[in-house]
């Protein structure tokens, strides 16, 4: 059991570390939105973390298949990790019928759709998001494209 704790979550902090990028300058790429089928609301959410202060934060957007803002949020979560920011954003933005989840994160859709419990920090989140995800009557879960955008104004 803890062997499995501790290979779960090694696998978490070497996913997290290669997919670290750089502070480069790079060339500005159009990421578009796409909306949800009707009924459906399309919940955008991200995570970040400032490595100076070891802080994250995360936000989401809720939007009606016309694009009209539903519902939106920004939250502290402190000290922690990107990837835990990322999940914690979308344990914030969960809560609504008939749901498209759309995060860039590729490990925590990964866990999310094959409903694999870390067993590190990050299984009390994924609990969370999983019981969330049961009490609606349909929620799709996917990917968005990276943002290559990096913000040195923006502090946490």
């Amino acid at each position: 059991m803890v062997a499995s704790q501790a290979h779960t979550f090694a696998l978490e902090m070497r996913f997290a570390l290669e997919t670290t990028r750089s502070h480069t300058t790079r060339a500005p790429r159009w990421v578009s939105w796409t909306p949800p089928s009707h009924p459906y609301l399309k919940l955008n959410t991200d995570g970040s973390y400032n490595h100076h202060s070891d802080k994250a934060a995360a936000g989401g957007l809720i939007r009606d298949h016309n694009g009209r803002w539903f519902h939106g949020f920004a939250v502290n979560v402190g000290i922690t990790t990107s990837f835990l920011a990322d999940l914690w954003g979308c344990s914030e933005g969960l809560g609504i019928q008939q749901l498209v989840l759309e995060m860039d994160s590729l490990l925590a859709i990964q866990l999310i759709q094959n409903r694999q419990i870390s067993a590190g920090p990050a299984s009390v989140l994924l609990t969370d998001i999983f019981l969330l995800i049961d009490s609606f009557s349909n929620c799709l879960v996917q990917q968005t494209q990276l943002q290559i955008f990096w913000h040195p104004w923006v502090m946490i």
